[in-house]
């Protein structure tokens, strides 16, 4: 009798345990939708470039991309001809059995992208930096059929697709005023 009642308060337990990883996971996929105007304002920096090379290492025990974006234009934070996004996942082929760590939604950049992205420093990467919002401050820059670019949330026409420089004179706007 013993037994089974102590069998039922760890199942009981268990129970309540698993409710509430539910809920903190369910919790933690909510995420708040940044607009451009808000992530203008939010971030360190703002850069349109181009994704050059990419490559995996840990960092304090986790398996993250590195991306190296040669920049073609700063609108706004640091300066520079190139940066490094840093990313969580990535594949460690060095390994006696090779690794590779996903992580849904996070963002990537494929080779030869040209990308807006919306930006904070990364401490653990001297010269790193983060997409903010995970993959919310990440865009694709593509080509229409009249040379122009867009804006758009891969690298194939979506439902967002905005023209370049209307998306850069709605940061201007958001930044104007502010101390950027």
């Amino acid at each position: 009798m013993r037994h089974a009642a102590n069998r039922q308060a760890a199942n009981g337990a268990l129970c309540i345990l698993a409710m509430t990883l539910v809920a903190t996971v369910a919790g933690a996929a909510q995420m708040t939708t940044l607009e451009i105007a808000d992530m203008a304002v939010e971030a360190e920096t703002i850069a349109i470039g181009r994704c050059v090379e990419a490559s995996s290492q840990w960092i304090d025990g986790n398996l993250m991309t590195l991306i190296r974006i040669e920049v073609e234009e700063s609108l706004k934070g640091m300066r520079s001809e190139e940066l490094t996004v840093v990313v969580p996942g990535g594949i460690d082929a060095t390994r006696p059995v090779p690794i590779s760590v996903t992580f849904p939604g996070a963002p990537v950049i494929l080779p030869d992208e040209d990308v807006l992205l919306f930006l904070d420093h990364f401490p653990a990467v001297k010269t790193g930096h983060q997409i903010l919002g995970f993959s919310q401050g990440r865009y694709s820059l593509i080509e229409d059929t009249s040379g122009g670019r867009l804006v758009t949330k891969g690298r194939h026409l979506s439902a967002y697709g905005k023209a370049l420089e209307d998306v850069k004179t709605e940061i201007r706007e958001a930044l104007a005023g502010t101390d950027h």
